[in-house]
């Protein structure tokens, strides 16, 4: 009998992970059905969740940030397979995953109907441990496929200056420093506003503003910040796109962004300087996330955690002037956590061949 697999997230992150699992589970024969939203809620019963739960040989389960994003789905689906006696395996698609506060406290309240994963998926190996603490009876495996993928870029740098050009008429500065949006109105507030005001002196500087895929009418409201830097005659310039920002990493000199996002960790992968915005309200919006304020790339420098200044953004936008330690520190962390693979798959090959012999 052939044995199908059911795959659930919410959020983008863990949809587009468990997407590529798919492709590599049909390619190994598995019967594969994803209930995956990509960001957006899909609306199923609870009756309709325990029928495809039941249906299904394992569950592999992706998990969403928030706790409200996660009720609809994932919770549901954690509690039904828990209650039928079904596998389930964890795959977390960035790092703290596993210590969600939502999760935890799901975790706390089921009592006898306890939550023990098969199989956890983190993304590193100084996760590896972490985790086992959180879940000391599942199998801890270090893989993600998407982290791979992050070392291979999609498109090239000229690909990627061309289509640049085309959003701001030909009128890109000499440095390029990418700043990538939150679908929550406030974290990008704040992150664009501290830009904005610290390189209103750069005349040779482009800050490229993407938005989150999730903030649909984001262009709209982030337009009232280009036109007051123009009122108060701030020298950079200023492009906001819907076009997401993995499109244009390979142009970035500097990427300033959240702890907590995915494209800082792309930054480390492909050995480009980001900065973290240490905020307060940042910080706490993180520490809501995953339960603590240490954000892995930052803890093993691989991305610096820092309040802005000109001086910081100065320094990281010449990586080969006078003052280098703090970048070259950077380079040399993302080499040593985020080593190139050897090649693309490798990741997917391991989760595959551990379903394998979980349903054999």
């Amino acid at each position: 009998m052939q044995k199908r697999i059911l795959l659930v997230a919410h959020d983008v992150g863990p949809s587009m992970e468990l997407n590529i699992l798919a492709d590599g589970l049909q390619s190994a024969n598995f019967t594969v059905e994803g209930l995956l939203g990509f960001g957006k809620h899909q609306n199923f019963t609870s009756d309709t969740l325990w029928e495809k739960v039941s249906d299904n040989s394992l569950i592999v389960v992706g998990l969403s940030s928030y706790e409200n994003d996660a009720e609809i789905e994932e919770k549901e689906v954690i509690v039904s397979a828990s209650r039928l006696n079904k596998p389930i395996i964890v795959a977390c698609d960035t790092f703290g995953v596993y210590s969600r506060p939502w999760l935890l406290k799901m975790i706390h309240n089921m009592g006898e109907s306890r939550f023990v994963p098969k199989i956890v998926f983190v993304s590193v190996k100084g996760e590896v441990s972490k985790a086992q603490v959180i879940f000391p009876d599942s199998k801890i495996i270090r893989a993600n496929p998407m982290f791979e993928d992050f070392h291979f870029p999609k498109i090239n740098k000229e690909q990627a200056l061309d289509h640049l050009k085309t959003l701001n008429n030909g009128k890109i500065g000499e440095k390029i420093i990418l700043v990538p949006l939150s679908k929550d109105r406030l974290i990008g507030t704040i992150l664009v506003a501290h830009v904005i005001d610290v390189t209103k002196n750069f005349e040779d500087v482009s800050i490229l503003m993407c938005l989150h895929p999730a903030d649909v009418e984001g262009e709209k409201y982030y337009q009232q910040f280009v036109d007051r830097n123009k009122k108060l005659k701030g020298k950079q310039k200023l492009i906001i796109t819907n076009v997401g920002s993995t499109q244009f990493l390979e142009l970035a000199d500097l990427v300033v962004c959240v702890a907590g996002g995915t494209i800082g960790i792309m930054a480390a992968c492909r050995r480009i300087p980001a900065v973290c915005l240490d905020d307060e309200t940042l910080m706490g919006h993180l520490e809501s996330i995953i339960g603590t304020r240490k954000w892995y790339p930052c803890e093993v420098g691989a991305n610096y955690l820092s309040v802005l200044n000109e001086a910081l953004v100065l320094r990281l936008l010449d990586p080969k002037g006078p003052i280098v330690r703090v970048c070259s520190g950077i380079l040399e962390a993302q080499a040593r956590e985020f080593p190139r693979p050897e090649r693309l798959g490798i990741d997917l090959e391991i989760m595959v061949s551990e379903i394998q012999k979980l349903l054999s």
